[in-house]
């Protein structure tokens, strides 16, 4: 996901580096506000935090079946 997310930054011209790091927290900022107002709530703890427990952070599942054993 993070290089999906880096290939389209660079696709659509966001700039990286600190600059980058500053719109992206501006970003989410602007997005909470929004939530604040339309829904009457904001999310403080970030999703990745909540699901953490139910993500793996390594696994040995292939979806090749059996492919990826072949060489």
């Amino acid at each position: 996901m993070v290089r999906e997310s880096a290939a389209f930054r660079k696709e659509y011209g966001v700039p990286g580096g600190m600059i980058g790091v500053i719109l992206e927290r501006y970003a989410h900022v602007k997005r909470q506000v929004e939530k604040l107002f339309i829904l009457g709530k904001c999310d403080l703890i970030p999703g990745r935090l909540v699901l953490a427990r139910h993500m793996r952070t390594r696994t040995k599942f292939s979806s090749n079946v059996g492919l990826d054993k072949l060489e």
